[in-house]
């Protein structure tokens, strides 16, 4: 197939507006679907068209002018259509409005259960009286545990939320520079209650006397002057005894 040309297009498009049960792609009615640069149409059994169109760069151009074209009908407040310097800064306020709610949908996503609340943004009226957020924060538990491990774990948590955007602020930074902070201190602690308790075990060990020690080492204890003096006796007796 060729690309589609202007005029192709212009054709196809008018044809859709009139077919209300127009489905593009799994799409709602009347939205494109970009491929590959080649249109193409199947007919389904219920007999409807389902059609599948990639504009040229032509065709691109005429969409963007319907899309300006639909963006300049906003009006303001007083019900007046915008100026060219109006539009021009609702555009960048939905813009940044986008960008604000998916810079902190990042860190309440990698927060989890440290998050201690939603999402809150600071707002600014477009010259369509409609208001776009510009700003917003999520607040984030940043206090230790009641263990230098759990400590640890939580640090790792709130460090990774704090760098979660595409784009970390400075205060992002700030908060992921704090929670390393505290987590390089809860090891030390962890550290340091391991090996108080190695200490503490080994003095509760009961010492051994020179006696047991001995007797481990497999050393027979001296035998009294009265038991060797019997012992003798025996052994006359026993000798006599075979003569």
């Amino acid at each position: 197939m060729q690309t589609a040309s202007q005029s192709y297009v212009s054709q196809v498009y008018s044809q859709l507006q009139g077919k209300s049960s127009f489905l593009p792609a799994g799409g709602a009615p009347g939205q494109y679907q970009e491929n590959s640069g080649k249109a193409s149409a199947n007919k389904s059994r219920s007999g409807s068209y389902q059609d599948s169109l990639s504009l040229s760069s032509a065709g691109k151009e005429i969409a963007q002018k319907q899309k300006n074209a639909a963006v300049s009908q906003e009006k303001g407040s007083d019900q007046k259509p915008l100026t060219e310097e109006d539009l021009q800064h609702l555009t960048e306020l939905k813009q940044r409005d986008t960008e604000v709610r998916t810079h902190e949908q990042a860190h309440l996503s990698a927060a989890g259960a440290y998050a201690a609340g939603g999402a809150s943004f600071s707002f600014t009226t477009g010259p369509n009286g409609k208001r776009y957020a510009t700003s917003g924060e999520v607040p984030i538990d940043t206090s230790k545990e009641d263990s230098p491990a759990a400590t640890i774990l939580k640090m790792q948590t709130v460090r990774r939320a704090a760098l979660a955007p595409a784009n970390p602020s400075s205060a992002d930074r700030a908060i992921a520079a704090q929670a390393s902070v505290k987590e390089a201190q809860a090891r030390k602690d962890l550290q340091t209650e391991e090996n108080n308790s190695s200490e503490s075990t080994a003095k509760q060990r009961p010492e051994t006397t020179d006696e047991e020690s001995e007797t481990a080492a497999g050393s027979v204890p001296e035998t009294s002057d009265y038991n060797r003096r019997h012992m003798a006796s025996a052994y006359q007796a026993m000798a006599a005894l075979t003569t």
